[in-house]
C-alpha cells in the first residue's frame, strides 16, 4: 500500500508577518517572506506576485520556457551546459530579445550563434527545417 504523498503549508506568523514552509508534520523549512511580502503584508501576497518577487539569478539557471520557445522558433537546439557557460547578463539578453518576425529570429539565431562560439568554441546545433 503506498503512503499518501507528503504536502507542504505556507503558514503566516502574525506576530512576525514572516512565513515559514512547513510541512504537515509541524516542521518548518525555513523563512518564505520576501521583501514584497514584508511591504504589503505577507497575507495580502498573491501566488503570483509571491512568485514573481522570488525572481533572481537562479531562475536563469536552468533554460527559461521563453528561451526553449525562440530555440525552437530559430530552429537551433543547445545543451545546458552551453546555456550555463553563458554570462548572466548574456542569459538576460537572450531571454528578453524580440524573436516573433523573421528578421527578429534571425538577429536572434546570430547573437546566440556568437556567444555559444565565444563561450564554447563551438557553434549550436541547428535542427533541420520540417
Amino acid at each position: 500500500m503506498r503512503a499518501a504523498p507528503r504536502r507542504a503549508a505556507l503558514i503566516f506568523l502574525a506576530d512576525t508577518e514572516e512565513s515559514y514552509h512547513t510541512s504537515f508534520s509541524g516542521a518548518k523549512r525555513g523563512p518564505a517572506c520576501t521583501e514584497t511580502e514584508k511591504k504589503i503584508g505577507a497575507k495580502q501576497a498573491s501566488p503570483l506576485l509571491r512568485k514573481r518577487a522570488r525572481m533572481d539569478a537562479t531562475d536563469l539557471a536552468l533554460i527559461p520556457r521563453v528561451v526553449r520557445d525562440k530555440l525552437d522558433r530559430a530552429a537551433v537546439k543547445i545543451h545546458l551546459a552551453e546555456w550555463q557557460a553563458l554570462t548572466l547578463a548574456e542569459r538576460r539578453e537572450l531571454s528578453e530579445m524580440s524573436c516573433t518576425r523573421p528578421e527578429e529570429i534571425a538577429q536572434f539565431r546570430d547573437r546566440l550563434d556568437a556567444l555559444i562560439w565565444q563561450r564554447c568554441g563551438q557553434h549550436p546545433r541547428r535542427l533541420a527545417d520540417v
